[in-house]
């Protein structure tokens, strides 16, 4: 196995995708299609296991799949490692950045208004009442 310092020497410094570009179609595509992290859709879009990806960042294979995770929140050191393994910028890792905000993560939550409980009781009218 490549220690991952030889393998950014060898590989260059230089993203393959410029910083900078718009996040491709391909990978918003996936990443809302399958609900993925953009982490993920990047790593499958890029035909990365997660054993090679774990290999790139020095980690165990479970800890890149809780990284990658939809609720993950990735400190933004381990954000430039991960960027740095995928051969991408850091912006392209943004959700916010994907597709101009077509990620469903990157369109903001909207309150939805607190239910009214419901009366257990029927209403009076549908009450029984004797018929003569």
């Amino acid at each position: 196995m490549l220690p991952y310092d030889e393998y950014i020497a060898l590989a260059g410094n230089e993203p393959r995708i410029p910083a900078g570009e718009a996040v491709p179609h391909e990978v918003v595509s996936v990443q809302v299609k399958n609900r993925w992290s953009l982490i993920r859709a990047w790593r499958e879009c890029l035909g990365i296991t997660q054993a090679e990806m774990a290999a790139r960042l020095d980690v165990r294979q479970p800890t890149c799949a809780n990284m990658e995770g939809p609720d993950a929140r990735p400190r933004q050191a381990t954000l430039v490692h991960i960027a740095q393994a995928l051969g991408i910028s850091l912006d392209q890792l943004d959700d916010r950045m994907a597709g101009q905000h077509t990620s469903p993560s990157a369109v903001p939550m909207q309150r939805l208004p607190t239910p009214v409980p419901r009366d257990p009781t029927p209403p009076a009218s549908s009450a029984t009442t004797p018929r003569t």
